[in-house]
């Protein structure tokens, strides 16, 4: 009986091998990466009183990405920033399997965003080893990371009061 243990390992070994003419799993998808700034957010600087679609590029690829911005958006008139009002969201209205969301902002009034998963929960953030795009101490420049780990993301006010300003947020994703 014994020996029966001992030939296990074997068996197992000779199954892990390739056969000639199996299919090996495809690599794990491409990565991909959209970046979300003032300039090519759609927004004007009037707060939006729609929602609005709009369609970023991805390298390489004929699809698009598509983020929705809420109502109570905009663009901010005087700064490189764009702003969520009382109110205010974005989301992934994509399918692509989002890794995680890169987001630059404005940090002088503190974290005044949240950011959501398909569930609706909250999301933990870690700080970056991204730079800021504004790294000027009266910036206020500061990047957080957050695990999406699926398809869908929202970035929404969590103030009653503070208006969230982001220089950029970059979208990390599969194809």
């Amino acid at each position: 009986m014994k020996k029966v243990f001992y030939i296990w390992p074997f068996i197992a070994l000779l199954a892990a091998c390739k056969t000639p003419g199996e299919v090996l799993p495809e690599p794990d998808p491409e990565s991909k990466t959209i970046k979300i700034v003032k300039s090519n957010c759609g927004l004007s600087t009037t707060s939006s009183t729609e929602a609005k679609n709009v369609e970023f590029d991805i390298e390489g690829r004929s699809e698009k990405y598509i983020i929705e911005f809420s109502q109570k958006c905009r663009a901010h008139a005087d700064y490189d920033e764009f702003v969520l009002d009382v109110g205010g969201s974005f989301k992934s209205i994509s399918t692509y399997k989002v890794d995680r969301l890169v987001i630059d902002y404005f940090s002088k009034p503190g974290i005044n965003f949240e950011v959501l998963d398909s569930q609706g929960v909250a999301v933990t953030g870690h700080e970056s080893t991204i730079p800021t795009d504004y790294p000027n101490e009266g910036d206020f420049g500061a990047v957080l990371e957050f695990p999406i780990n699926g398809n869908s993301w929202v970035v929404r006010n969590a103030s009653d009061v503070k208006k969230p300003a982001f220089y950029s947020v970059r979208v990390i994703f599969a194809i």
